[in-house]
């Protein structure tokens, strides 16, 4: 999600005098609810939100705004959650969704873990918009070893002088396991 933002980031247009936002992300709300959807997403756009504001108005807040600076895509991690909702919450979230991509004409893009498939498929309008992918588990090998040794490596105890680590790394399956060492970033030897 994160490099999908990146590879489209926000840029000021002369023209309008405001940021251009082609892609906004966000995360779904742990108990989703259209309330606290809208919340979040105005906190986002950093909108000024009333405390008694209804939820017609917040919704026409995001709209404006969201057209304002241009979306064309909505990026929604942890789409799952929807399924912490009663059957009803539920519906009104994915509702939601969908009048905002058919009033705003922008995309969805929705991440998630397998329950994913089970929240959007409660709109068959909706899940019919979508095509699935499903990415494959890491497998605990040399490259998952280096994959996590970069990570760790950009942490701050990794930033700390003298910092040093191995890395074990273990497939449950079958107990075969890869070794990786990493370096913090002044460690690292030049060449």
């Amino acid at each position: 999600m994160k490099r999908f933002r990146d590879e489209h980031p926000p840029s000021f247009s002369p023209i309008t005098g405001t940021l251009r936002t082609p892609v906004l992300a966000m995360e779904m709300t742990s108990r989703p609810g259209e309330r606290r959807f809208y919340a979040e997403l105005l906190t986002l756009l950093g909108a000024p939100q009333r405390p008694r504001a209804d939820i017609a108005q917040m919704e026409q807040a995001a709209l404006r705004i969201m057209e304002a600076i241009g979306v064309q895509v909505l990026v929604i991690d942890e789409v799952h959650n929807t399924l912490a909702g009663t059957y009803r919450e539920q519906r009104i979230v994915l509702n939601t969704l969908r009048f905002l991509s058919n009033r705003l004409q922008i995309s969805l893009v929705c991440f998630g873990v397998n329950d994913a498939r089970e929240a959007i498929s409660g709109d068959v309008q909706l899940a019919r918009r979508f095509e699935q992918f499903t990415l494959s588990r890491w497998a605990a090998n040399e490259q998952f070893a280096t994959l996590v040794a970069s990570i760790l490596r950009n942490t701050p105890a990794a930033q700390a002088p003298g910092a040093h680590a191995e890395i074990a790394v273990t497939d449950a399956a079958d107990h075969r396991g890869h070794h990786c060492q990493y370096l913090p970033h002044d460690q690292q030897p030049r060449g």
